[in-house]
């Protein structure tokens, strides 16, 4: 890797150049330093990416602006040669879009993560709020469940209690037919068939004297 100085005059190691032996692209020491830097970050450690964790509560818009215009303009790819600015740039962009945005910025704040990731949830200041916690596993919203088999009621004998509860079911139809046999079986057997009183039965003419 060769390394040719500015042609500033008295210029500091900061504004020495450096050249990628593999691509040839040019970045100074602060480029270098500024993507490193970066890319140690997590990926949604926005404050930190744009080196205002110091600050992250008393922070204003002026201020992010401030940080990302400095901090694109040292990472950006088209401009940095070193190895991963792109990456760097990526996530600078990525956090200004967050911090920049009103709504973005109070979820962020409130439950950490990425506010337009579906597992924002699994991390950050808020995660205790929804029942996370050590050795609780919160699973992806949206994941595959396991199906469940159609119930077969053929497959499964009757039990005595599914027996008896459908005949107290029918009991009442059963007694609707029952009820007027008996009755008129009972009528039957109890009713006269016919003239056998002796009160009934007319007295013989008595014989005329001769």
């Amino acid at each position: 890797m060769s390394e040719k100085k500015s042609s500033q005059p008295n210029g500091n190691n900061a504004h020495h150049t450096h050249h990628d032996g593999s691509s040839g692209r040019a970045y100074t020491v602060e480029q270098k330093a500024a993507v490193l830097r970066v890319r140690k970050c997590g990926t949604t450690a926005f404050y930190d990416i744009l080196g205002l964790e110091s600050v992250r509560t008393t922070c204003s818009d002026s201020d992010i602006k401030k940080a990302y215009r400095k901090l694109s303009l040292l990472t950006h790819p088209d401009k940095n040669g070193y190895e991963g600015a792109d990456e760097a740039f990526k996530m600078v962009s990525r956090a200004f879009q967050v911090l920049s945005d009103a709504d973005k910025k109070a979820r962020y704040d409130k439950f950490g993560g990425d506010p337009e990731s579906g597992g924002m949830f699994a991390s950050g200041p808020g995660f205790a709020t929804f029942g996370g916690g050590p050795g609780i596993r919160i699973h992806q919203f949206g994941g595959a469940r396991p199906r469940r088999r159609p119930h077969n009621h053929a497959d499964t004998p009757l039990e005595p209690q599914s027996i008896l509860s459908a005949l107290q079911s029918l009991m009442p139809l059963l007694l609707l037919f029952l009820l007027p046999l008996l009755s008129s079986l009972f009528s039957g057997a109890t009713s006269p068939s016919g003239p056998t009183s002796a009160s009934t039965i007319p007295n013989p003419p008595s014989p005329k004297p001769t």
